[in-house]
Parts: structure tokens; C-alpha cells; sequence
């Protein structure tokens, strides 16, 4: 897990932002994994998402990354051909929730499933800085 305040972000960069996802990849080892589930085993709970406008985070919601990139999804085939997309489930829709993961194409290409409220859809639209660099 990486995390960033948007102007941190925004005065760094993304080559600055990419070191703190490997620090975070590359910080997780077994003995992280084992605290971690033994903090688990010891207070079991079941969370669930709560409703609020932006997910309580009032006008700024997080964007959160998720997927693999060592995870290839359109590899195996049934007998169908090469699938044409690939979708998460509903339990990771959520404003902000970036997936990422190989794309179809192949060669670095990537697939990328973006979960925005309409409001945020809309604020982006309305943001002729976001739009100039999109369209």
C-alpha cells in the first residue's frame, strides 16, 4: 500500500509516486504476512462498505489502485477464442477505484476499469485541465 496527499503528488511527480508503489510491493515479506494474519486471527470481524457521498471523504475522494500486472487474464482459453474484456466483481466498485491489469493487446498495454460516482464523472468533465490532457 502507497499513500500520498495530491499536492505531494502533483510537486513530484509520477516517476516519484511509482517509487513509493515499489517501496510498498517490495516492503511486504513473510514476516509482514504472518503479523498481519495473526492480527486476523485474533480479532475476526466482517467490514462492509457504508454509503456516504465521495465514501466520507467529503470532496476528495482516494483514488485506489488494484490488479496485477503479472496476471494474464486473456492467456487461457476454453475453446472460445480470446476473451474481449475483463471485468472485476461487484464488491470492488467504489468512487475513486482505479483496476489495473495487462491488456488485451499485449506489448504494455494495459486494461484499466475506472469506478467513479456520477458527481465525480461530472466534476471531471466540467475540468478543462483534466480534459485537455484525455482528449
Amino acid at each position: 500500500m502507497a499513500t500520498s496527499k495530491m499536492d505531494d503528488l502533483m510537486k513530484n511527480g509520477l516517476c516519484w509516486a511509482a517509487m513509493l508503489l515499489h517501496k510498498g510491493v517490495t516492503g511486504v515479506d513473510e514476516k509482514l504476512v504472518l503479523a498481519r494474519m495473526k492480527a486476523l486471527a485474533e480479532t475476526p470481524g466482517v467490514s462492509r462498505m457504508i454509503k456516504k457521498p465521495n465514501n466520507g471523504y467529503g470532496s476528495n475522494p482516494p483514488l485506489t489502485f488494484a490488479g496485477s500486472m503479472r496476471f494474464d487474464a486473456y492467456g487461457p482459453e476454453f475453446g472460445l477464442d480470446k476473451a474481449i474484456t475483463t471485468r472485476t466483481g461487484h464488491n470492488t466498485w467504489k468512487d475513486g477505484r482505479i483496476i489495473v491489469n495487462p491488456g488485451r493487446e499485449g506489448d504494455g498495454s494495459v486494461d484499466l476499469q475506472v469506478c467513479l460516482l456520477s458527481e465525480t464523472m461530472t466534476a471531471l468533465e466540467s475540468d478543462h485541465e483534466f480534459i485537455s490532457y484525455v482528449s
